[in-house]
């Protein structure tokens, strides 16, 4: 089980990242690198809160999206 954990375990798992427009968010939760990147303020504001631990039901769904739906990039 500790072998598992080890060759599992990644520094930093899921983080964001802010650049000059953007949002990108790092998460390796599943093992594989996956990047999804936000350039749409609305969705820059969603992350933002959602950074801080609010609750999900607290987030404004975006209006260019609908419940459920996910998008990548």
């Amino acid at each position: 089980m500790l072998r598992s954990c080890e060759r599992g375990h990644h520094l930093c798992k899921c983080l964001r990242r802010q650049g000059s427009g953007f949002v990108q968010i790092r998460d390796r939760r599943w093992g594989d690198l996956r990047r999804f990147a936000a350039d749409e303020p609305e969705y820059q504001e969603v992350i933002e809160s959602l950074a801080y631990l609010a609750p999900a039901d607290s987030v404004p769904i975006p209006p260019s999206t609908t419940p459920g739906e996910c998008r990548t990039g």
